[in-house]
């Protein structure tokens, strides 16, 4: 099975998102302080058991069942020049706001801030201004760090905390060539670019500029001194804040297909799914679609070459927890950083375990090991490697099954929207959204016949 991967997914040279030196992630960086996971390790050292992670799956059951605690999301709202940011994130947090149990911290944009405070740019020379966008990046991660910390330090532990985000690191790289990008994160002690982005947010949200697909609307120089991207330049920006975000296991794309208030409201609907509350509605659900050959080179009929991102991930699922359907993903990237993410269902109104009511949360390797000690009987691991881009305003993740002959295409999109696949690509059989046989948990079944 693994010749057919390489056959499917073939090596593509000169791969992207690779800036500085790899390595696995430090867990006293990346390790929410708050996660339950990491309750588990600490509850078993309690026990008296060696280093805190290991033990009996009993006693690992009863640690995990005991941590219902309040979670700290950091998530950030990313675009090109007017695509409603502002507007987003304070609907975004009145709509938290008033949940109960829910707390919003808002982090504001660096760059506005320091540009509202006098700085010229058009004055600048060229060390200047690469002095200037090296402390944007230190004053956007020392901000959002700070209010990362005082949500971790709440007093109230029973309380979801949410730290929204205008922008985040990688929207940077947008401004910049990759080179300087690349020297900006080595002068910040940054050794990949996996750690700003990946390990770093628990969800991208890419709001699409009005000048791609809403011109009419598109608000220029005029209107806002700090924005000075005229439409083709914003449709560019947009286009480079997005390929580096390319790739990040949670990233919700928002295009303009519909009015700006529905725009925002999906936006709403994306995070609620994310961190588990109703949402206000449920037109928009994961499609899924059978595909049964791949193409060696991705350039569409035009010539243009089809840009992507590409990982590794494997899914351990885990024993039920009053009700819950859990599993456990390690994420890898081809510069050799490692994500680990616990993500839980509960039963929807169907009494079945439904995606509208997953969550997930960033974990540590430490705490990803303990869990996986867990794994659900009868249920193989499964390995896949998935490789994400976008199609026609359209974000895709193709998802090519290592141990079975299986290769789903998938996209997040409302239920009855006509879709255009990439047929330029990819040969797609079939969408199997509602087919059980192709649901994750039951191609892990043992023994189980490939669908």
């Amino acid at each position: 099975m693994a010749d057919l991967v390489n056959k499917v997914l073939p090596e593509h040279e000169g791969e992207e998102g690779s800036h500085g030196a790899g390595g696995l992630q430090r867990e006293e960086e990346f390790s929410p302080r708050n996660s339950p996971v990491k309750v588990v390790c600490d509850a078993l050292a309690s026990m008296g058991t060696s280093g805190g992670c290991t033990g009996t799956p009993d006693e690992l059951r009863r640690s995990l069942a005991a941590t219902r605690s309040g979670k700290v999301y950091r998530i950030v709202l990313t675009g090109g020049p007017c695509s409603g940011k502002s507007t987003a994130l304070s609907q975004i947090a009145d709509h938290f706001r008033s949940l109960p149990n829910w707390n919003v911290y808002m982090v504001p944009e660096a760059a506005t801030v320091l540009f509202q405070g006098g700085v010229a740019w058009d004055e600048m020379n060229d060390d200047q201004k690469y002095s200037f966008q090296l402390n944007i990046f230190r004053t956007m991660m020392t901000l959002e760090d700070t209010f990362v910390e005082m949500a971790h330090l709440s007093s109230d532990k029973t309380t979801n905390k949410m730290v929204l985000c205008d922008r985040g690191v990688m929207d940077g790289s947008a401004y910049v060539s990759a080179d300087e990008f690349g020297k900006m994160l080595q002068d910040l002690g940054v050794s990949s670019v996996d750690n700003v982005k990946d390990n770093r947010y628990d969800l991208v949200v890419h709001l699409v500029t009005a000048a791609e697909g809403r011109e009419e609307f598109y608000a220029g120089r005029e209107n806002n001194a700090i924005r000075s991207e005229e439409a083709e330049k914003a449709r560019q920006v947009d286009k480079l804040t997005l390929n580096a975000w390319m790739g990040h296991p949670h990233l919700t794309f928002i295009d303009n297909r519909t009015l700006f208030k529905e725009k925002v409201m999906r936006a709403v609907e994306a995070i609620c799914k994310r961190v588990n509350v109703p949402t206000p509605s449920s037109s928009v659900v994961k499609r899924k679609f059978l595909v049964s050959a791949c193409k060696d080179e991705w350039v569409l009929a035009d010539g243009t070459p089809v840009r992507y991102r590409e990982c590794s991930c494997l899914y351990t699922y885990l024993e039920d927890v009053d009700g819950l359907q859990q599993r456990v993903r390690q994420r890898s990237t081809p510069g050799g950083m490692y994500v680990y993410t616990h993500i839980v269902r509960r039963r929807g109104e169907s009494g079945s375990h439904e995606r509208y009511t997953e969550s997930a949360h960033t974990i540590g390797r430490r705490e990803y090991e303990t869990l996986v000690q867990l794994q659900l009987e009868g249920h193989d691991q499964v390995r896949l490697k998935k490789r994400s881009f976008l199609y026609k305003q359209s974000y895709f993740q193709l998802a090519v099954f290592e141990d079975t002959p299986l290769m789903l295409l998938e996209t997040y999109d409302d239920t009855d929207r006509e879709i255009e696949l990439p047929a330029d690509i990819l040969t797609v059989v079939k969408e199997v959204t509602k087919l059980s046989e192709y649901s994750m948990v039951n191609i892990a079944k043992k023994f189980a016949s490939p669908p």
